[in-house]
């Protein structure tokens, strides 16, 4: 799979607020930090594609492994990600 930077419209239409919610989010003893911890990259897909009009952002967050205690707790407490 080919990496890429992200283009700049994403940089800059807002996701500040995903980026500043992963940063503030990461070091939490959290269920939600624990998994940020473990997170290796980032994958974003654009549907239709980068250079039509986004319909749709798909995300994978790849993980280096399961954190320890993690596979069948959810984040019950934890706010949703809100736009």
């Amino acid at each position: 799979m080919a990496t890429h930077r992200l283009p700049d419209c994403l940089i800059c239409s807002g996701f500040d607020h995903l980026q500043t919610r992963l940063v503030n989010k990461h070091n939490k003893q959290t269920l939600e930090g624990v998994h940020l911890r473990v997170v290796r990259e980032f994958v974003v897909r654009a549907a239709p594609s980068w250079n039509d009009v986004m319909e749709q952002l798909t995300w994978w967050f790849i993980k280096e492994h399961e954190p320890e205690n993690s596979a069948h707790s959810s984040l019950a407490g934890e706010a949703p990600l809100s736009k």
